[in-house]
């Protein structure tokens, strides 16, 4: 795969994984992905990085309150 190649399958990855696409986009770029094992390895590779990602950041617990009393102090 080139480099121009790479870097687009990146964009349309990312582009996939984020929600960015439309139906036929998706359909479309589904299609090319299975017809290249590597665009399919780095499809992967990318789930797997945003899903350490995601098990890894710490979230603080906020009580419901919190949240409520920042929003009654925005909206006065």
């Amino acid at each position: 795969m080139d480099q121009f190649n790479f870097t687009e399958i990146r964009k349309k990855i990312t582009s996939f994984l984020d929600h960015d696409m439309s139906p036929e986009d998706q359909d479309s770029f589904l299609t090319q992905i299975q017809k290249d094992p590597n665009s399919q390895n780095e499809l992967i590779r990318e789930r797997l990085i945003r899903s350490k990602i995601r098990e890894n950041i710490h979230r603080p617990h906020l009580s419901p309150g919190l949240v409520d009393r920042i929003k009654n102090k925005i909206v006065r």
